[in-house]
């Protein structure tokens, strides 16, 4: 009778998680926000100003235009190397093209197609609508995540007398402040950590790809810096992208293999030295169960999913590892099977 309400219990979750994804994840990343202002609010106010620091209205207010300011920089990169690339695309239709024709001429095959060709194959209307609505959709989410995370800044002031009603008993209430003590400090840590990790592959990216010329060199580094948020996918589309430019930019060879050999070695260098390093050992996550976690994310709610895999996975075995009926699946999630009282 258990087994049965667990499946039918898990089965009506996934249902609304795939139904509802639409309001839930921009709620997920308005929480995930809320704790990412809140938590540099703190750094904020521990900064060393001669005795004196910041009140929590002027942190928590930095700590909002940063998040904000930073947002828009990013944006307006990416905007204009996009701008950039629409506009030297033809130069590299041209290259693409040779390249191709070289490749067919060592093969012995005659008239390759050309780059219309093989966009010819596709339904250009068709792709651009559909761009056209997953923007439209990005800036609805934007809008809607922005009206959560101005309720979540309100509601926060009443939460500790909500928690006091909810948990009459002191003891009840503790642990529940120590749970909450704990999903905030191990998703702090994954934040901390993983952003490090990200900065140190993408300026080393940088470096790399603009000691040989690379276009772009500082969009590719930023997109790098982005998808490293994605487990082990997010690495290999790292990897592809810059790699492809080098092949379309570059006539010779060395170049070409210098950046894509470059940018593999910083690339396995995080996925399996610094990474298990310090995140699998501070946080306590086991490989696989993250693998898990990336594959469903991703096929309940796409890309948002895929950045919100491991921060999820932390807080629900944290979660999982305070109940009996729950530990073991805490303990099968975890890397070494110790789980924290």
């Amino acid at each position: 009778m258990r087994v049965t309400s667990t499946v039918i219990f898990t089965a009506l979750v996934i249902v609304m998680l795939v139904t509802a994804r639409d309001l839930l994840i921009p709620f997920v990343l308005a929480v995930f926000l809320w704790h990412l202002i809140r938590s540099l609010a703190q750094a904020f106010r521990r900064l060393p100003l001669g005795g004196w620091c910041l009140p929590p209205w002027a942190a928590l207010t930095l700590a909002l235009v940063t998040i904000v300011g930073a947002a828009s920089v990013v944006g307006q990169i990416v905007g204009a190397n996009i701008q950039k690339l629409v506009q030297v695309a033809p130069d590299y239709q041209v290259s693409l093209e040779q390249k191709i024709a070289e490749g067919f001429d060592r093969f012995g095959i005659d008239r390759p197609p050309t780059v219309e060709t093989l966009v010819s194959s596709f339904e250009v209307s068709e792709i651009v609508a559909k761009s056209a609505a997953a923007l439209a959709g990005l800036v609805g989410q934007a809008g809607l995540v922005a009206v959560y995370l101005f309720f979540l800044f309100i509601e926060e002031k009443m939460f500790r007398k909500k928690l006091d009603m909810l948990f009459p008993r002191a003891e009840r209430r503790a642990r529940f402040n120590r749970l909450l003590d704990r999903l905030g400090r191990d998703t702090r840590t994954y934040l901390a950590l993983k952003s490090l990790v990200s900065l140190v592959v993408a300026v080393s990216s940088y470096a790399l790809m603009a000691a040989v010329g690379l276009d772009f060199a500082g969009f590719w580094a930023l997109l790098i810096f982005i998808l490293n948020f994605i487990p082990n996918i997010g690495s290999i589309v790292a990897t592809t992208l810059p790699s492809l430019q080098a092949l379309v930019q570059f006539d010779d060879l060395w170049r070409v293999l210098f950046v894509i050999i470059g940018i593999t070695a910083l690339q396995f260098l995080v996925a399996y030295i610094l990474e298990p390093r310090f995140l699998s050992s501070s946080l306590n996550l086991s490989p696989l169960a993250v693998i898990l976690s990336l594959v469903l994310w991703s096929v309940l709610w796409g890309v948002p999913g895929m950045f919100l895999a491991v921060p999820i996975m932390v807080n629900l075995m944290i979660v999982c590892s305070l109940f009996p009926s729950t530990r073991p699946i805490a303990v099968l999630m975890s890397r070494d099977g110790s789980i924290a009282e």
